[in-house]
């Protein structure tokens, strides 16, 4: 059984990390923005925290579902107009959001916080490179 204490500090980190990641598309003015990542990550979370504390089931069993749903979701994003295709960053952000999100509720720390600040570097390349042209 995970203690109270270790719930909230789960559950607050993955907030943080969420918010982080979405900070930049709020930043870019897109509709998918910091308290989406943040709610994405943190519901991620929690459902890995609730999965470990079932005595009976194995915490891994409950990672294909949320990819499952998850890919339904990014693919709701995506949208072709003309020749162009909107949204593939959205839908790519809703699967490492879910990625960090899990980690993190199901106790790892680390490679989370990891995965996020190269997340935002990734995002911010865009800036460096619209300076460029």
């Amino acid at each position: 059984m995970v203690a109270e204490i270790d719930i909230v500090v789960r559950l607050v980190v993955a907030v943080i990390l969420g918010v982080v990641v979405g900070i930049e598309r709020d930043m870019s003015r897109k509709p998918f923005g910091m308290r989406d990542a943040a709610l994405i990550s943190m519901a991620t979370a929690l459902f890995a925290i609730m999965m470990s504390d079932m005595a009976s089931e194995d915490l891994a069993r409950l990672l294909p579902a949320i990819v499952t749903g998850v890919g339904f979701l990014g693919a709701g994003v995506i949208i072709k107009v003309g020749v162009h295709v909107h949204g593939m960053t959205t839908a790519a952000m809703l699967w490492v959001l879910v990625g960090i999100g899990y980690g993190v509720g199901a106790g790892m720390l680390f490679a989370p916080v990891v995965a996020t600040f190269l997340v935002l570097g990734v995002l911010l390349l865009k800036y460096r490179y619209r300076k460029l042209e």
